[in-house]
Formats: structure tokens, C-alpha cells, sequence
């Protein structure tokens, strides 16, 4: 079957580790991109989509203060309008950050309850990956810290090692099962720590 995937640069970054054979996908991931902004590029493409899509979206709005309710009613846009055209969606809850921001704790938690109330609605299906993620150290770096080519780490983006962890909870989502803890890959087959070109490029989606 075939996936949309939608949201920043997180969701971008699934393309480096994404080796399902049972799912292809299509990504309309654009690093930097807001909830107001990813509404912009589903009411221009969703034409495009395929009947799948992947959402995870929410952190960036976060970093730009924008206010919680406004971030809520964007994600509840976003997941109304998916549904009214009829689209299978598996939308995920934020995973935790390495900001220590008490403040941006409670809004990623605040935003996670409002994608949590959305299992019981018509074609949505929750992936938990705040929950998923929360057994293991925060501070293990190969889980959550990005290292930039310039060596500082990256307290956002979930590293090779996290990522395919996410493809493994959207695989068995799809397929029906209950998500699981996959074993990790061996340490030999991650991603370099090394910026590509392409992690580089973090342009801002369409205008909101």
C-alpha cells in the first residue's frame, strides 16, 4: 500500500530509515512547517495524497510561541477536514523533547490529550509515541539527540535509532497490530550523525 506522509522536518527525515516493504510512501514533509501552514498545503494537494496519510505536527508552533488553543484548533482543523474528504489517518502524538522548558512540557502534553481524544473519531487512528518512547533515557542521544555536522546536539529532531522506531509503530498501526517495542537496529546499520544536504535544507512550508 501506499502512505502520505505529512508534517515538518521530523516526518521529512522518516525518508532516511524508511525501508518497509509493505508500505511505500509520498512525503509532503517540509521542514519548519507550522499547523496553520500544513492546512495551506493539504487544502493545495490533497488531491495528490493517497487515501493513506501519515500527521505529526505541532513542535514548531511550539518553538514560535504561537498560542496552544490557536495550535489545538489548527490540528482539529486539519484532522476535520481529512476526514470530510475521506481520507484514512493516522495522525501521532508529539514525542518528548530535550528542552527542559517547563512550558514547553506542558504544551506538547496539552496538545498530546487533544490527539489522544481523537482514537474515537471515524477513520483516525492515534499512533502514541509520546508513550512509546517515555521507557527509555531521556538523555540517550542515540534515541532523541540529532548531532549537527557542527557537533551541538539537536534537542527536537529523534535521531536514525528513534526514527525507525516511529516506521515500526506506523507499520503495525496500519497492519492492524498493537505497537510494540521493535528491537533496535544493530548499532552498524545507523545513519551517520553527519547533516545531509537535505536535513539542511529546513525552507518554511507554503504561507498560512
Amino acid at each position: 500500500m501506499r502512505m502520505t506522509l505529512l508534517g515538518d522536518s521530523q516526518v521529512r527525515r522518516l525518508k532516511l530509515v524508511w525501508d518497509s516493504v509493505d508500505i511505500t510512501t509520498d512525503s509532503f514533509a517540509v521542514g519548519g512547517l507550522t499547523t496553520e501552514q500544513l492546512k495551506t498545503v493539504i487544502s493545495r494537494h490533497c488531491s495528490e495524497f493517497n487515501k493513506t496519510c501519515f500527521v505529526l505536527i505541532g513542535i514548531n508552533d511550539i518553538l514560535q510561541n504561537i498560542p496552544l488553543e490557536k495550535i489545538k484548533s489548527n490540528i482539529r482543523s486539519i484532522v476535520k477536514y481529512l476526514v470530510k474528504m475521506n481520507f484514512n489517518i493516522f495522525i501521532s502524538t508529539l514525542p518528548p523533547t530535550l528542552h527542559n522548558s517547563i512550558e514547553v512540557q506542558e504544551t506538547i502534553h496539552a496538545i498530546n490529550i487533544l490527539i489522544q481524544s481523537f482514537n474515537t473519531s471515524v477513520n483516525v487512528n492515534v499512533i502514541y509515541l509520546n508513550k512509546h518512547f517515555k521507557p527509555f533515557n531521556m538523555q540517550d542521544e542515540h534515541y532523541y539527540v540529532y548531532k549537527h555536522k557542527h557537533g551541538k546536539p539537536d534537542l527536537i529532531h529523534l535521531s536514525s535509532l528513534g526514527l525507525r522506531n516511529l516506521m515500526f509503530l506506523i507499520c503495525d498501526a496500519v497492519a492492524g497490530q498493537r505497537p510494540s517495542a521493535p528491537p533496535p537496529p544493530p548499532r552498524h546499520a545507523l545513519l551517520p550523525a553527519a547533516t545531509t544536504a537535505t536535513e539542511r535544507d529546513s525552507t518554511p512550508g507554503p504561507e498560512g
